[in-house]
């Protein structure tokens, strides 16, 4: 986040609750639920604020297992926000642009370059800038864009 942000080790006004409610269980370790189970989960919600900018985090226990509860991805700047997996962008103060965000991998059907992710790709044919964001320097380019 402090990355998406354009931080590095800045001290941040850190912020956070934690609820709990009751959720159907889903899978876990051991595999997929074998009866249907009502249990309390966990969900932190917390804000991290670095000299005026913000990031929230937003996580339920066993979210990256949940057959309902997803993962989600909102960054906001001047010019743009990406959430989840669709970029809206300003080419400039009247021309907004919508791309969507579509992972690169190696390694898929033939690719025997073993399996890895080679970046993410925001390309839409109204915009004529096509944007790949490499793995190593995905997060510097990211608030550039946005600012």
């Amino acid at each position: 986040m402090r990355k998406m942000l354009g931080f590095g080790f800045e001290n941040a006004t850190i912020r956070g609750m934690r609820f709990e409610s009751s959720l159907v269980a889903g899978p876990d370790r051991s595999g997929p639920p074998k009866e249907e189970k009502i249990i309390l989960a966990e969900r932190d919600l917390v804000s991290l604020e670095f000299d005026g900018k913000l990031g929230i985090y937003d996580f339920t226990k066993d979210q990256h297992r949940s057959w309902i509860r997803s993962n989600h991805l909102s960054v906001r700047g001047n010019r743009g926000e990406i959430f989840d997996n669709r970029l809206a962008v300003l080419s400039d103060y009247s021309t907004p642009a919508f791309l969507d965000l579509k992972r690169i991998n190696k390694g898929e059907e033939e690719n025997q370059e073993g399996y890895y992710l080679e970046g993410i790709m925001a390309a839409n044919a109204g915009f004529i800038e096509i944007l790949l964001f490499l793995q190593g320097s995905m997060m510097m380019k990211l608030p550039s864009l946005l600012a």
